[in-house]
């Protein structure tokens, strides 16, 4: 008598990588030593994140077909490449990648004139050196409002007018860069408004 036996299994096919897609931050965008991307996604899979060069970032779930993480950028300032990356139960890999600008260095914005202590009526003309490309706004405790003037030639100037009351009046200088940088300056001025007492006692 012969005797034999069988087993059927099914297997699932699967040569299709899983597609993934950074959104943010945009090509080439500036920003600081963190980021945080966000992109699409094949939901389910994890997304994994990778800067060329330095290893990985770190892993975070794909939900509803979307990811977000935050990125910390090592290294020196410059071009960074984010990579994303999926990889399927069959081991179909996706990945979408990204350059990216990292800037830790805030403008260099300085106050020139008046020097410190300066007494004057109501306000005075500030100047200065800053970094050219960026506005410069005058602003601190000290002024009634806050003032825009551009950076032209790495230089800056504006008169400004002093909050109101005699005394102490700070006065605040900064820059911000397209990564989020911020560099400042403060000088702290006098306002004197009110005019001498003259007396006359004799004769």
């Amino acid at each position: 008598t012969n005797e034999w036996s069988q087993d059927d299994r099914n297997f699932i096919k699967d040569t299709i990588a899983p597609e993934v897609r950074i959104s943010a931050p945009a090509l080439n965008s500036e920003v600081m030593a963190t980021v945080n991307v966000t992109g699409t996604c094949e939901a389910g899979l994890n997304v994994d994140l990778f800067l060329t060069g330095r290893g990985s970032l770190g892993s975070t779930s794909c939900i509803n077909g979307a990811f977000t993480m935050p990125a910390q950028l090592a290294g020196t300032d410059g071009t960074k490449n984010i990579v994303a990356q999926q990889t399927d139960l069959a081991g179909n890999t996706g990945n979408d990648n990204r350059n990216i600008i990292k800037d830790s260095v805030a403008p260099r914005v300085v106050i020139s004139t008046p020097t410190s202590g300066s007494i004057t009526r109501t306000g005075t003309r500030i100047t200065g050196t800053c970094e050219t490309g960026y506005n410069v706004v005058i602003g601190g405790s000290g002024v009634g409002s806050n003032t825009t003037v551009a950076c032209t030639n790495g230089q800056f100037a504006s008169d400004v007018s002093y909050s109101s009351g005699d005394g102490a009046k700070q006065v605040t200088v900064s820059q911000s860069d397209r990564a989020g940088n911020i560099g400042q300056d403060s000088r702290s001025f006098v306002r004197d408004g009110t005019s001498p007492v003259i007396v006359i006692t004799d004769p």
